[in-house]
């Protein structure tokens, strides 16, 4: 994703992106070393407007999961 034109982004903020969705039940990791990543149902469910996130827990930081 951070290669690709109009990600402003590195791949590092990327990557920690992808583990707060992750830590959030949005997208899972596909692979060990987390370079693959897929929308999970409850991530589809809230893209779709089905899910209220102030049901949920607030995301934590990618520090707070070290």
């Amino acid at each position: 994703m951070a290669v690709r034109d109009g990600i402003h982004a590195t791949e590092t903020q990327v990557q920690e992106r992808c583990r707060v969705l992750a830590d959030a039940d949005l997208v899972a990791f596909l692979t060990e070393d987390q370079d693959l990543v897929e929308l999970t149902t409850k991530g589809e469910q809230y893209l779709d407007g089905e899910v209220d996130v102030e049901l949920y827990p607030y995301p934590r930081h990618p520090k707070m999961m070290e």
